[in-house]
């Protein structure tokens, strides 16, 4: 006969079993997820260089059902949230890419997202920066992610500061000046006669010295003969 120490002991290995059992369950789907192995660009890299493609790597062979690509996509943005690139993923078998394109110096992100194996669909960021080299041609951004197969248009340019229209000056009234008022013909009388009157008194004075000095020289000329015969 069994101690009742013994009977309460003997249970555990089966409930220790079903616990183990019961944790590897719920971490299967979890251990299912495909995960990355290696991307370009690498998280928080520094390109120096453009490569042909962004692309991830992962695991697992990805769910790619129906083979157009539903559920994926490879997406590079500027500091600006402009987007470059053509919006175009392949899918083979494990990785997903797509053309690469870049504008001008700066930081960048690539934003990624496939179907794992088990359907579910994971999506992540990879920053990175690009220094470009001297002859490299930046690409232009675009406003909207670019759809594959379809044109994507360019941010609209800045509207630029255009003057305020000046007033026409023909529309303002002309103010016309005072007329000057003519001088009358009493003040230009006046004038003349004291013009004349200057003029007749400068003679007369003129005249009046004449005759006094011609006075003289006859006085002169009779007193001198008297005196003589005396």
């Amino acid at each position: 006969m069994s101690s009742p120490r013994t009977r309460s002991l003997a249970p555990l290995p089966l409930v220790g079993v079903l616990a183990v059992g019961f944790a590897l369950a719920i971490a299967a789907p979890a251990a299912a997820h495909n995960f990355i192995v290696s991307s370009t660009p690498a998280d928080g890299e520094n390109l120096t260089e453009l490569p042909e493609q962004w692309q991830i790597t992962t695991n697992e062979t990805l769910l790619d059902l129906g083979g157009q690509g539903a559920g994926f996509a490879l997406l590079v943005s500027d500091e600006q949230g402009l987007f470059y690139g053509d919006g175009c993923v392949t899918i083979d078998g494990p990785g997903l890419s797509t053309p690469a394109a870049l504008g001008a110096d700066g930081a960048y992100t690539l934003t990624y997202q496939f179907v794992s194996a088990d359907g579910h669909t994971l999506s992540g960021e990879l920053p990175f920066t690009w220094q470009a080299p001297a002859d490299f041609e930046p690409h232009v951004g675009l406003a909207e992610p670019p759809v594959c197969g379809e044109t994507a248009s360019a941010p609209a340019p800045e509207p630029t500061a255009t003057a305020e229209p000046q007033p026409d000056v023909t529309d303002e009234p002309v103010v016309d000046a005072e007329p000057v008022e003519p001088v009358s013909d009493d003040a230009s009388l006046i004038v003349i006669a004291v013009f004349i009157a200057v003029v007749v008194a400068i003679a007369g004075v003129v005249t009046a010295a004449l005759m006094r000095a011609r006075g003289r020289r006859k006085a002169e000329q009779t007193d001198g003969p008297e005196g003589a015969d005396l």
